[in-house]
């Protein structure tokens, strides 16, 4: 596994479907083996329907209750199996290739 990116989410339904949908497309011609763990803090806007029927192949952890940032990502990256681990935010939008080129320059670097 190259990459595991950790997503924590708490009631941002619509800016996680952005998000996921934005990665998927960033690796669709990637050559990289990765996973995608959203770990969702308990929210009740929608996000675990989201998850469980748009995005079956992310790795979910569900919460019983809000356990704040540094915890979720704590938790994904304790359920990560990628040799680089990127941590994002439910609101980031991520364009173009931009996950191969980080990636490119942290294994140059």
């Amino acid at each position: 596994m190259d990459i595991s990116i950790i997503i924590p989410s708490f009631n941002t339904r619509d800016l996680l479907d952005r998000c996921l949908s934005s990665i998927f497309s960033s690796l669709k011609q990637s050559n990289l083996i990765s996973e995608v763990i959203v770990v969702d803090n308990a929210s009740n806007d929608g996000t675990r329907k989201l998850l469980s029927q748009k995005y079956p192949r992310v790795i979910t952890i569900l919460n019983r209750e809000n356990v704040g940032y540094g915890k979720a990502n704590n938790q994904g990256i304790r359920m990560a199996k990628g040799e680089y681990i990127l941590l994002l935010n439910s609101d980031i939008q991520v364009i173009d290739e931009a996950i191969d080129k980080l990636l490119h320059v942290a294994k140059q670097h």
